[in-house]
């Protein structure tokens, strides 16, 4: 299983890259689970998880729910429980698991998605303005061609 630091190392060469994953951590776990609060994975587009964030329920549910965090761009807290009438609570997403374990768990799922790059063609001033604006647009990189 690799550690918090090979993640750390393997999520900047990914970011680098441009490749788009989650980063998944379990805030909180209510025993009986196999998960620990601190235990985190990387989930690639493909669906590879990369880590430990729970059993084979926990797992399936959090690279289900890391794939739509990626789609949508927005982080979520995930709330992987048995209980059939949990309340919903404000920005937690409720997903009821049937494994026997019988834990709980909170999971903090947070994509990273490649900026986009934009390629400005011209010198005209409007050309100028859009390379200058670069760190306003959110976008990775302007560059200026004649």
């Amino acid at each position: 299983m690799p550690t918090r630091s090979d993640l750390a190392t393997r999520a900047a060469a990914l970011a680098a890259a441009g490749t788009p994953f989650v980063w998944a951590t379990v805030v909180r776990a209510e025993r009986p689970t196999s998960a620990k609060p601190g235990d985190s994975a990387l989930v690639l587009s493909d669906g590879e998880l990369d880590g430990f964030v729970g059993g084979e329920c926990a797992e399936a549910t959090v690279r289900a729910q890391a794939l739509e965090a990626l789609t949508s761009g927005d982080t979520r807290m995930v709330r992987i429980t048995p209980l059939l009438d949990m309340a919903q609570e404000p920005g937690v997403v409720v997903v009821h698991n049937s494994c026997l374990s019988g834990g709980m768990l909170d999971v903090f799922l947070e994509p990273s998605r490649p900026l986009p790059v934009i390629v400005v063609y011209g010198q005209a001033p409007i050309a100028a303005a859009l390379v200058r604006a670069d760190d306003r647009c959110g976008v990775a990189s302007l560059s200026m061609s004649a």
